[in-house]
């Protein structure tokens, strides 16, 4: 059995609103081998009286592709230039914690693919949901869902020729608190980890059986004793 995708991470928190992070991905498109820088600013922390009723962040990435250029011409990955390996996203993250229980977000984001496939999207917006329901002092369900505004001519193109589809990504897990570690095992349709990649290229469906087991490790260090 081979993995889809897989992603190793490192975040750092440069002050309690502010941290930076590198990844590397797999990456589970025609583009592959990617390397990613991220920052997140929170600028608005939800208040125990409501005062502030949300809380809200700004996420920006960037990826770029390692990969060796396709020599296909009309392929996603068939680079020209080094500027044409590089993606982005911005997501502004705006979450509610409604009990010690219940914690919902609103995720609307915006990517930018400097290259794409002949007649795809370089702009892409889309409109993220997740949430976050504790069972126990230690377990919680998890599920988040994204819906892409696609163009219909470009997607019909692009359905017309690969043969595939885009449907948009659901995913539904189980978080496991050990107390040194954060666990996730998660069921999804997107086969890719990056959002610069599931949010435009998912092309498997729920409705057909097609879906993924993933799971993933977070582990918190802290460099300050106090």
């Amino acid at each position: 059995m081979n993995s889809t995708d897989i992603r190793i991470g490192f975040d750092y928190g440069l002050l309690d609103n502010l941290n930076v992070g590198i990844a590397r991905a797999k990456g589970a498109t025609e583009v592959r081998q990617l390397y990613e820088a991220n920052v997140k600013y929170r600028f608005l922390d939800q208040t125990v009286d409501n005062s502030i009723p949300v809380s809200v962040a700004l996420f920006g990435s960037t990826t770029v592709s390692a990969m060796q250029a396709a020599e296909d011409q009309h392929s996603a990955a068939s680079f020209g230039h080094f500027s044409d390996r590089l993606s982005y996203v911005t997501q502004l993250i705006i979450a509610r914690k409604f009990s010690s229980k219940l914690s919902l977000s609103l995720v609307p984001s915006y990517l930018h693919r400097n290259y794409t496939a002949y007649n795809d999207q370089n702009d892409l917006f889309a409109l993220g949901v997740g949430g976050r329901a504790k069972i126990s002092n230690r377990v919680a369900l998890v599920a988040d869902y994204i819906f892409p505004f696609r163009k219909s001519s470009s997607t019909q193109y692009r359905e017309d020729l690969t043969g595939q589809p885009y449907y948009n990504a659901l995913g539904v897990g189980l978080e496991m608190d050990t107390g040194g570690h954060i666990f996730h095992l998660n069921f999804t349709n997107a086969t890719a980890i990056q959002e610069s990649q599931f949010i435009s290229e998912t092309n498997s469906t729920w409705g057909k059986g097609q879906f993924r087991w993933g799971f993933s490790i977070a582990r918190r260090f802290s460099f300050n004793k106090d």
